[in-house]
């Protein structure tokens, strides 16, 4: 399914795949970095990418357009699954789109969507991993970790690559045929039963227990005996009060 172009360094994986979909590449069409000069997260915040790394991003092309959170819960998914399968630890998403182990963040995903006219032209999965490099936080309360780290020893990136490629293909049938990921990944989100502090992007502070999360992927926070939805989208951080 995956037709790699690797290169040496980018300013951004997503940036070249969204040239290359604009040129008609086929779905499936993967850009992989050893660098990223120009890396992004949520929001277009900076995604620090130093050599030691992996970050892709992939280009999917969907025949409908999708819930953008559940697909971003799927890909995350794919991570958890592929680290596990590549090195045995045992990984974790916290919501809406980080992948912890023992609570540090090793890992993030993103998804983007460019539409023509009403109908969606393609979606763009990026993916980034804390492999062997020397990973500083940058936001104390979110503290970061790499792989090698909880591993003890270097990974090999071309394997834990091929892993989370592997899953993702799953996934991503999983989630075309219709199966419920929010299933699947319930057991894997470890924000669920947490007292946690949402900032939204409006600035408000949200405080409550992370029930569950819905059909959607909204979070389903209960605050003040009432029970809210909170939309990825919308939110500009997380944390565990």
């Amino acid at each position: 399914m995956w037709s790699l172009k690797e290169l040496q360094e980018v300013g951004s994986t997503q940036d070249l795949v969204r040239e290359l979909a604009a040129e008609g590449a086929a779905e499936g069409t993967v850009v992989v970095a050893k660098r990223q000069t120009a890396g992004r997260g949520r929001h277009g915040r900076a995604w620090v990418s130093p050599d030691g790394g992996l970050y892709m991003s992939l280009l999917l092309r969907p025949p409908s357009s999708p819930t953008l959170q559940t697909l971003t819960l799927t890909a995350s998914l794919a991570v958890v699954r592929g680290i596990e399968d590549a090195t045995g630890l045992k990984a974790q998403i916290r919501w809406p789109n980080d992948v912890v182990i023992k609570d540090k963040k090793v890992a993030g995903v993103i998804a983007e969507s460019t539409f023509a006219g009403a109908g969606l032209s393609f979606v763009i999965v990026g993916i980034g991993v804390n492999c062997n490099s020397s990973i500083t936080s940058v936001d104390p309360s979110s503290p970061a970790s790499n792989i090698a780290g909880e591993l003890g020893r270097d990974v090999d990136i071309k394997h834990l690559r091929g892993s989370i490629l592997e899953a993702f293909g799953t996934a991503y049938d999983e989630w075309l045929n219709g199966t419920d990921v929010i299933k699947l990944t319930r057991g894997v989100i470890r924000t669920i039963g947490r007292r946690i502090v949402i900032t939204m992007k409006s600035g408000q502070d949200l405080e409550g227990i992370a029930r569950d999360i819905n059909q959607t992927g909204g979070l389903l926070l209960v605050r003040n005996e009432r029970e809210l939805v909170i939309h990825a989208e919308d939110v500009e951080r997380l944390r565990e009060s």
